[in-house]
């Protein structure tokens, strides 16, 4: 993960809202749907987990 995102995400306030609306709305599936709600999480964790790798591997 680079400095350069981190920082890019910090001055663009659209990606953190966005961010946040995306987690109320999955709080809100969770809370109606629980199974659906742990699902949609493991996928995203899945996909982070890949991208992690992807770049660790690149940097070698």
């Amino acid at each position: 993960m680079n400095n350069n995102w981190l920082n890019r995400q910090l001055h663009d306030p659209r990606g953190l809202l966005f961010g946040i609306l995306i987690f109320l709305g999955w709080l809100l599936v969770l809370r109606h749907f629980p199974i659906v709600g742990w699902g949609i999480f493991l996928v995203v964790v899945a996909i982070v987990v890949i991208i992690l790798f992807q770049a660790i591997k690149k940097k070698r």
